[in-house]
C-alpha cells in the first residue's frame, strides 16, 4: 500500500513552477511535510522567485492534495529561510590545519547507503595512496564501528582521542565510546558537542582527506558542521526512489544556501543484476538520481548496483574492496572526487 506521504510527494512532483522547468519537489520550495491523523502540514519557502505567485502555489497544492481520499485537512505554513552570505559562511570557522581536504557524505534521507559510500570511498582513497581519515557524525546511529569491525575504545593522549586505524584509514566514531546497543538520547546542543568532540577532539595528525559520514536529515548537526567547519565538498547519496529524492532535494538546497560546494551525486542501490541471466532489475526505480542531478546541474559520480557482496562484507566488518569488481567501482569514484576538489 502506498503511504500518504508517498502520494503527496508524487502529486507535488506534478506541479510545475512558472518560469522554471522543474516541479515543486525539485525546485525545493517545499521545506517540510508532516502527516498526522489524516491531516497534512506543509512548509513552503518564500523567496524572491516565488513570492509573487505564492497564493497560486498554495491553491494548486490544496486542490491536488485534497484529491487523496485519506486526507481530511491541509495546513500550509509559509517560511522564510535565513540568508547565508559568503562572508557569514566563512567567518569563525574551526580550523583543522593538519587536514588538507574535508568531504562530507550526505543525503537528507536515511537508509540510502551514506555509510557504505563513506567507508568505501575512504578505503579507495587510501588504496590509491592518500592519508585518509573517516569521522562518523551520525551521533544517534553510528554505523562505522560495525562496518569496519571495530570494538575497542580509542586511547586518550594530551586530552585528545587517538583515532583507531583499520585497513589503513584513521577512524573516529561516537560508537567507539557508547555502550553497545545503548540508545543515545540527546537534544540538539549535546549532539553538536559530540560532533565537535569527534572532529576537533581527535588527533588526526596529517591527513590528505577526512571523510565525514553525515546523519540523515537537515538538523542541528548539519547546520553546525556547515557553519563551523571548512567543508571542501559534499557528496550526495540516494537511491533512485521518489520518496528518497524529495528529502535529498531539500538537503541539496540547504547546502547550496550555505555556500558549500556539492561535488556530485551517487545513486546507490541503482539496480540489481541477476546472476544467472545478467539482466538488470530497477527495484527502487530507474534514473531517479540522474534526473535530479540533471535538473539541478549537478554531476553524476556513480551508479552503484544493489550487490549482496557489499552488504555481507559490511556486516562482517571487512573491506568490500577485497573484491576486485567492487574495488573498481569505488576507485573510479575516488578518482573523480580527487579531480573535482583538486
Amino acid at each position: 500500500m502506498i503511504s500518504i506521504t508517498n502520494k503527496i510527494n508524487h502529486l507535488l512532483g506534478t506541479i510545475t513552477i512558472k518560469g522554471k522547468n522543474c516541479d515543486l519537489i525539485v525546485s525545493q520550495y517545499i521545506s517540510g511535510i508532516r502527516v498526522k491523523d489524516n491531516e497534512v502540514g506543509l512548509a513552503i519557502n518564500v523567496n524572491q522567485e516565488n513570492q509573487q505567485y505564492i497564493e497560486e502555489i498554495n491553491k494548486k497544492i490544496r486542490e491536488i492534495i485534497t484529491q487523496i481520499p485519506e486526507v481530511k485537512k491541509v495546513n500550509i505554513v509559509l517560511t522564510r529561510e535565513q540568508n547565508y552570505s559568503n562572508s557569514h559562511s566563512e567567518k569563525q570557522k574551526v580550523i583543522l590545519p593538519e587536514i588538507k581536504k574535508i568531504i562530507a557524505i550526505a543525503s537528507g534521507k536515511g537508509g540510502v547507503g551514506k555509510s557504505t559510500t563513506a567507508v568505501n570511498l575512504a578505503l579507495a582513497l587510501s588504496k590509491i595512496g592518500y592519508k585518509v581519515g573517516l569521522a562518523d557524525a551520525d551521533i544517534y546511529g553510528p554505523s562505522i564501528p560495525t562496518m569496519l569491525g571495530i570494538e575497542e575504545k580509542p586511547e586518550i593522549k594530551d586530552q585528545k582521542m587517538i583515532p583507531i586505524i583499520k585497513y589503513g584509514i584513521k577512524t573516529m566514531s561516537l560508537g567507539y565510546l557508547a555502550p553497545k546497543d545503548s540508545a543515545v538520547i540527546w537534544r540538539g546542543p549535546m549532539s553538536v558537542k559530540a560532533l565537535h568532540q569527534v572532529l576537533y577532539g581527535t588527533n588526526w595528525e596529517e591527513l590528505d582527506y577526512l571523510i565525514i559520514d553525515m546523519p540523515p536529515g537537515t538538523g542541528d548537526i548539519h547546520l553546525s558542521l556547515a557553519e563551523n567547519y571548512r567543508i571542501d565538498g559534499i557528496i550526495i547519496v540516494s537511491t533512485p526512489q521518489i520518496t528518497a529524492l524529495a528529502d535529498v532535494a531539500r538537503a541539496i538546497n540547504m547546502y547550496q544556501k550555505m555556500h558549500i560546494p556539492i561535488i556530485g551525486c551517487v545513486e546507490n542501490m541503482s539496480y540489481f543484476i541477476d546472476q544467472h541471466t545478467g539482466s538488470k532489475s530497477y527495484i527502487f526505480g530507474q534514473d531517479g538520481v540522474k534526473n535530479l542531478a540533471y535538473k539541478l546541474n549537478l554531476k553524476m559520480l556513480a551508479e552503484i548496483s544493489l550487490d549482496m557482496k557489499i552488504r555481507i562484507m559490511s556486516d562482517l566488518g571487512k573491506s568490500s574492496l577485497e573484491d576486485d569488481k567492487i574495488a573498481k567501482i569505488y576507485l573510479n569514484l575516488a578518482k573523480q572526487v580527487i579531480v573535482a576538489i583538486s
